[in-house]
Parts: C-alpha cells; sequence; structure tokens
C-alpha cells in the first residue's frame, strides 16, 4: 500500500470478494454476490472479525441477502512504520457489523417477535401459565 507523501494517509486498496456457487459438477457456476474491501482502513489494526452483506451484480435482482463473515490479519512487511489510517468508507449500518470474538457474543432480541414488551415487566417465560403434567402421562 501507499500513503501520501505530505499527510501519511494511505490510500484505498480495495480488495473485492466475488462468491460464486458451483453447478453441473464444477463446470458452471452462478454469482451470488460480492464484497469490496478497503484493505487501507484495517492496516496496523492486527486480525479483526467483520460480516458484510453481499452486493447483488445486478441491482435490480437481489438473488438473497447472504452475508459474509471473514477475518483480517494484516502484517506489516517493509515501509515506513508512521502512517495513518483513512476514515471507514461510508457504508448503511446494516451493511457490514464489527463481529465480537464467539466467547464475547451478544445477542439483542430487543425489537421484534423475540422481544418483550415494554409496558410489560414480564421476562418471559416466567409468566406463561404451568401445564399439568398428569394430563400428559400414559
Amino acid at each position: 500500500m501507499l500513503a501520501n507523501a505530505s499527510t501519511g494517509v494511505l490510500e484505498r486498496c480495495v480488495l473485492r470478494i466475488s462468491i460464486r456457487k458451483e453447478s453441473k459438477g464444477g463446470r458452471s457456476f452462478n454469482k451470488l454476490g460480492f464484497v469490496d474491501l478497503n484493505l487501507a482502513e484495517y492496516a496496523g489494526s492486527g486480525t479483526i472479525f467483520k460480516k458484510a452483506l453481499l452486493e447483488g451484480y445486478d441491482a435490480r435482482h437481489r438473488q438473497d441477502n447472504s452475508l459474509l463473515k471473514f477475518s483480517i490479519a494484516m502484517n506489516m512487511l517493509s515501509g515506513d512504520v508512521l502512517f495513518k489510517v483513512p476514515s471507514p468508507s461510508p457504508r448503511p449500518k446494516s451493511a457490514t457489523a464489527e463481529e465480537p470474538p464467539s466467547d464475547q457474543r451478544t445477542e439483542d432480541y430487543s425489537g421484534g417477535s423475540l422481544g418483550g414488551s415494554i409496558a410489560s415487566g414480564s421476562s418471559g417465560f416466567g409468566s406463561l401459565p404451568k401445564r399439568d403434567r398428569h394430563y400428559y402421562r400414559q
């Protein structure tokens, strides 16, 4: 990667990851989508884990909402150790999200069908009526 001589900010270095599905025994394939990553944004950050929504090749005909989970580990081989990482490229909030390591993963079910009611003080299963076991014995 190259850095601007006056500011020290790394220039864009785009990596496109294309996801394809093989068919007919590997003789042909279908393009599912792609993810463009600016590697300059991750310089000096060690190993990171991320998720990104696959973008469709044809904007009008998206096949699905597939997420690509990936990790990036960058090592400096040579050059000046003084550089600045460019500010992250603008992306929709849902398109790319940081993924914490698996031992620190937190699930947020505050909204949607798994979330609790704001008006209710109920924590969920404790407020459900209990079934009598003798009805189900044979």
